[in-house]
């Protein structure tokens, strides 16, 4: 039994013997750092928020034209999309967004899509409408565009939701 262990530690003590010299040589070169100017290629990256789902398809060409016009080369899209994408429960509907893709790469704009939770669809709430019930306020942004947020449940839930409490 000694013998086992104490040959296994002298081909322990081999394999690292042999193993430090490469270590060391490859941790002498420190890894270059994330270069995001470089990997833009060379661009500096300018970027706005864009949400064709609210414009006619005709106006995307436009948009894309000028944004690229002036220098802008990323957008952040899809946030607010949610009811476009699933306008029925389990039905998708992706089409729209990859003709948006398109005519934005064919000006040089790439997209960085995000995660439309922003806003659920009508037809979530009316599924869920006894989860709901009473949780709910409306919120005005502009005469034609309505907010919907739940109600905090409680003190500490609404300093957690919004950082503050408020009377």
């Amino acid at each position: 039994m000694r013998f086992r262990a104490h040959l296994a530690l002298m081909v322990l003590g081999a394999v690292l013997l042999v193993a430090a010299p490469r270590a060391r040589t490859q941790q002498g070169t420190t890894p270059k750092p994330f270069d995001l100017i470089e990997w833009s290629g060379g661009k500096f990256i300018y970027g706005v928020d864009y949400y064709p789902e609210a414009w006619d398809e005709s106006q995307w060409e436009k948009d894309a034209t000028m944004m690229q016009a002036a220098g802008i080369n990323f957008v952040r899209l899809a946030e607010f999309a949610w009811a476009k994408m699933e306008p029925e429960a389990g039905r998708f509907d992706f089409g729209w967004l990859d003709r948006a893709l398109k005519v934005l790469n064919s000006h040089g704009i790439r997209a960085v899509l995000g995660t439309p939770t922003a806003s659920p669809p009508a037809w979530l709430y009316e599924t869920m409408r006894e989860s709901w019930a009473g949780k709910l306020t409306t919120s005005w942004a502009t005469p034609t565009a309505t907010t919907v947020t739940a109600k905090p449940h409680s003190r500490s839930g609404a300093k957690r939701s919004t950082g503050l409490w408020t009377r």
